[in-house]
């Protein structure tokens, strides 16, 4: 929580107004509660509750509708940013990634297990 209260000093400091859109990345899983448990998830949704929209990353394992609800239930449109190391089944399966790739006449796109509405 630290860095983003930096974050936010750093803004109203140097900006005219605070940003509508946050986006918060990780080298990680945002989502993934070892990585940012979930008291420090929902202190980060009670601190950005007055901007528009956010975005954070996370491997498909870990969205369901519990961890994202604490952004959408203070008002926030919420996307979650997933990225796709790799298309094939085989990696995607060894390293536990938490998606499968489907394969359509013209093109592979990598779905996750379930989707995630918010609001």
């Amino acid at each position: 929580m630290d860095q983003i209260q930096h974050c936010l000093d750093h803004e109203s400091e140097e900006t005219d107004g605070d940003s509508g859109l946050v986006k918060i990345y990780t080298s990680g899983s945002f989502l993934d509660e070892r990585e940012v448990p979930a008291e420090t998830r929902q202190a980060i949704a009670s601190a950005l509750g007055d901007r528009d929209r956010i975005v954070v990353e996370s491997l498909p394992g870990f969205v369901d509708r519990e961890t994202v609800e604490d952004f959408t239930e203070q008002g926030l449109e919420t996307d979650v940013a997933v990225g796709l190391e790799t298309a094939t089944d085989r990696v995607g399966h060894d390293r536990d990634r938490g998606y499968r790739t489907v394969r359509t006449p013209n093109a592979e796109t990598a779905t996750p297990p379930s989707r995630v509405e918010s609001q």
